[in-house]
């Protein structure tokens, strides 16, 4: 972090006359940033506002900072001085996905969809390539991002923007148990959106892929989406019973009752539109 204060290019700051940079305003530039993140953990976010701020005139080019300010601003409401930040924040670093998840959730919230949607294709495309590449710890962290982008789209009613996101990470190699709770919790997610909208065949390879290291009361819940999926709605329905059954006997898995109690009331509700980008 330190370093990332001390590169020249990050510090506003007058030199002497041999060109040097004054490093006497890092060390203030990094208690300010430490100052605003600890009074926005503490929910003071005025004061988060103006220690950010002074951090910022002194590293103006130091990404970590524009996204706490962003972050900031946002938890007041102000979110168009927020999307300025987080539009500063990919600017300097392209490649950050949590810049790219912070900035699409700011534009979801204020109505510009289709822009988010392109910002949150960026970070698909980061998914695909750290894959590729088998970035290890940067697969983890990107996929992260993409899990929360593709629950911003879900709450925003933008559902092919939030499954387009969550396919990838289903596919996602599951070498650390947090890859494995990520390609878990997007299966979940994807799962979901695909019985609400009646996309009955995807679910279906969706769940072959996917249920066979699953616990009993999901593999449950997968089951009855396979029946539902043929036109059965008795044996999903039964399937969806035994899961509730099955997830109450079963505490860490408790999450998965919920989950068959909504596929148990889409069996008997039409299918739901979805909130489209034109």
């Amino acid at each position: 972090m330190i370093n990332e204060l001390l590169h020249p290019s990050n510090v506003l700051a007058p030199r002497g006359p041999a060109g040097c940079l004054d490093r006497s305003r890092v060390p203030l530039a990094h208690l300010y940033y430490y100052r605003g993140f600890l009074s926005l953990k503490t929910c003071r976010y005025e004061t988060a506002i103006r220690a950010l701020r002074r951090a910022v005139a002194l590293a103006p080019r130091w990404p970590r900072l524009r996204l706490a300010l962003g972050d900031a601003l946002a938890s007041q409401g102000q979110w168009q001085a927020a999307i300025a930040q987080y539009e500063w924040a990919v600017l300097l670093a392209p490649h950050r996905p949590d810049a790219l998840a912070a900035l699409g959730r700011g534009l979801l919230v204020t109505g510009r969809t289709a822009e988010a949607v392109r910002v949150f294709r960026r970070l698909q495309a980061m998914v695909d390539e750290a894959v590729r590449h088998r970035a290890g710890n940067h697969m983890a962290s990107v996929a992260c991002w993409a899990l929360q982008a593709g629950d911003a789209c879900r709450e925003a009613g933008q559902w092919d923007a939030a499954a387009d996101l969550y396919r990838p990470l289903t596919r996602l190699p599951t070498e650390t148990p947090l890859l494995t709770a990520i390609v878990r919790e997007a299966v979940n997610e994807l799962s979901d959106l695909l019985a609400r909208q009646g996309q009955w065949e995807e679910l279906a390879a969706l769940v072959e892929r996917t249920a066979a290291d699953d616990p009993p009361a999901l593999r449950a819940v997968r089951r009855g989406d396979l029946w539902r999926a043929l036109g059965q709605p008795g044996r999903a329905r039964a399937e969806y019973t035994l899961a509730i059954g099955l997830a109450q006997t079963d505490p860490p898995t408790g999450w998965v009752a919920e989950l068959a109690r909504r596929r148990q009331e889409a069996l008997t509700q039409p299918k739901e539109g979805e909130g489209k980008v034109q």
